[in-house]
């Protein structure tokens, strides 16, 4: 270990593989920065930080330059695993980058329930370029009570049965407010009835967008009731390959430009809560595809305050697209003051008697180039897709797509994708970190395997174009 001395700045620890990083942790004061030689770091216990810094002087965790540290959890003397790998505690201003936090080389032994990292009570927390992976429980725990964090560009995988990222507390008694969960890489979350991202009640005013979440055993997002807080928002994400759900949600949010596709389940979900929080919910500009049950199934938003379905490409050729729930009351009484409209819609349809412009009649997926390799952007100028969506305000333009493109605010595209030539002019989805070009826009309102067949719900429905048809990038990341 060597120790450097700034004038203003705390401590400067240069730590090599072999030093007592457990140790070193309990004398950490406001403003040090710990820097990591290469290598593998064993580490017994938790690290436990209890920092209050400054937004000048943060407490810092990084690689040396050049290295790739690693931080691994290995059992006690007693042979235990303590909970987590990191701890930030009672702490404010603290920023952990590159680097790889990683669960014992035996977990996959399903006595062990040991978590990667998590943040307490804490405020203006980063985790940037981390990796946390094998871990028996949850990657990332967002404990009490937290506001201002912040994960960007990481990459969180392989849990056994824990969850991807949890925030919050169940019964609403903790939350997290005003954070971001931007550009990360999740997939390989263990476990039937796990989650890759799920905000519990409370949480508010969240943003996740462009993050890549895809493959695990159990759901995908989960965003509860805000407790009459801000929206959460959900943003040019990408997830695929999914059990049950896609995207399930209680509470106010703002769902835009979003591609969701092959799940053995429902792709984007809403039903209220039943705590008196149930409104404020846009689902407008995503593309909803391949998914076993409904693409998009909406319950409970009769009557509601501020909710929108507008402008989504919702497609099952061949089985269940789009559900909006009616109430069982007399056909007398008054439409709901919601906004379902210009949605261009495939397979079954169902519940939409009230709203006559809700939806056209799409042609399958031939109004996509090709949703056989995941390329879910509009076939051509021809395709129903293009020019069609309600640019008014009600419904929640976004002033770029998918891609990160400027849209045409007078006339845009349905879907997550602005058509702007033959071709997809940005990302191919694919497994890894989700890129840009340099013609993004980078706008401040924008960031605050198969499938098989399955039962639907609802009845006197109508089946819509039972057809198919086939038909420079930012900084390189480490895996």
């Amino acid at each position: 270990m060597v120790l450097f001395w700034g004038m203003a700045w705390g401590a400067t620890l240069e730590l090599v593989p072999g030093d007592d990083l457990v140790g070193l942790s309990e004398s950490l004061q406001p403003g040090d920065e710990l820097v990591l030689a290469d290598g593998l770091y064993q580490v017994r216990g938790q690290i436990v930080w209890s920092v209050v810094s400054t937004e000048d002087a943060p407490l810092t965790m990084r690689p040396a330059e050049g290295a790739e540290p690693v931080i691994e959890l290995i059992p006690s003397e007693e042979g235990t695993y303590d909970n987590d790998i990191l701890q930030i505690e009672d702490s404010s201003w603290v920023v952990v980058e590159g680097i790889t936090f990683q669960g014992s080389v035996d977990w996959t032994d399903d006595t062990e329930n040991h978590r990667g990292v998590q943040i307490a009570n804490s405020s203006h927390v980063t985790l940037s370029e981390v990796t946390i992976m094998q871990t028996g429980d949850h990657s990332l725990y967002l404990a009490g009570t937290n506001s201002n964090i912040t994960v960007q560009d990481s990459h969180i995988h392989s849990t056994l049965s824990g969850y991807g990222v949890y925030v919050g507390c169940s019964d609403a008694s903790c939350w997290t407010s005003d954070s971001r969960l931007t550009n990360n890489w999740i997939h390989s979350i263990g476990g039937e009835s796990s989650w890759s991202v799920y905000l519990a009640h409370g949480s508010q005013g969240i943003t996740l967008s462009d993050n890549v979440i895809y493959g695990s055993a159990g759901y995908g997002v989960y965003m509860g009731s805000t407790e009459y807080g801000d929206r959460n928002i959900f943003e040019g994400n990408a997830v695929w390959g999914l059990s049950g759900y896609g995207l399930y949600v209680q509470g106010g949010a703002r769902i835009r430009n979003n591609i969701l596709f092959n799940i053995d389940g429902t792709g984007i979900y809403s039903r209220d809560p039943e705590r008196g929080t149930y409104s404020d919910l846009i689902i407008s500009f995503n593309t909803v595809a391949q998914t076993t049950g409904w693409a998009t199934l909406l319950e409970d938003w009769y009557e509601q305050f501020g909710m929108v379905l507008a402008n989504n490409a919702i497609c099952n050729p061949t089985g269940y697209g789009l559900y909006y729930e009616m109430p069982t009351i007399d056909t007398a009484t008054p439409a709901s003051g919601n906004i379902v409209t210009s949605n261009v819609a495939c397979g079954l349809v169902d519940g939409l008697d009230e709203f006559p412009d809700a939806m056209t009649p799409g042609a399958g997926y031939a109004d996509f180039v090709d949703v056989e390799t995941w390329d879910f952007y509009p076939a051509s100028s021809d395709s129903i897709l293009i020019g069609t969506a309600d640019p008014a305000g009600d419904t929640y333009v976004p002033e770029v797509d998918f891609n990160g493109l400027a849209r045409d605010g007078d006339s845009p595209e349905v879907g997550a994708y602005e058509w702007s030539g033959t071709g997809n002019p940005g990302w191919a989805i694919q497994e890894g970190f989700k890129e840009f070009g340099e013609g993004r826009e980078v706008i401040e309102e924008t960031v605050g395997g198969g499938c098989c067949q399955d039962d639907g719900s609802g009845s006197a429905a109508l089946l819509l174009t039972p057809l198919i048809a086939v038909g420079a990038l930012r900084r390189r990341r480490r895996p």
